[in-house]
């Protein structure tokens, strides 16, 4: 283990010695991915917050497409507004059942082709 953070500590140009009790601690909480099946409109309201946090929404609206279709244009409505306000990404990650990953303003979508697809 020593030996690991030695050679992470050189990498970073840092020479002095290191010993195992010593912790290094990130500027900031980590970040997560929600992972949210939407069952109705208001529950975009309540992962909108998961969003200003830094995390990264992954929303399957099949469910909700099925079942409440009405509902579906609400949220496509919401997440219209949101994305002007706080400067979001979005992106569909699979049409047949509807999922879509919500990023926030720190993380960029970057969308490469493989040549000749």
């Amino acid at each position: 283990m020593k030996k690991l953070i030695d050679t992470f500590k050189k990498n970073l140009g840092l020479n002095e010695e290191i010993t195992e009790k010593e912790v290094i601690v990130p500027e900031h909480e980590p970040y997560k991915i929600i992972l949210s099946k939407i069952t109705t409109a208001e529950e975009l309201d309540e992962l909108i917050d998961e969003l200003i946090d830094g995390n990264t929404l992954i929303l399957n609206l099949d469910y909700l497409e099925k079942n409440f279709p009405e509902d579906v244009e609400k949220v496509g409505e919401k997440i219209k507004e949101i994305k002007k306000e706080l400067d979001i990404e979005t992106i569909l990650l699979c049409k047949n059942e509807k999922v879509l990953m919500i990023t926030p303003p720190e993380i960029k979508i970057v969308k490469k082709s493989s040549p000749g697809v």
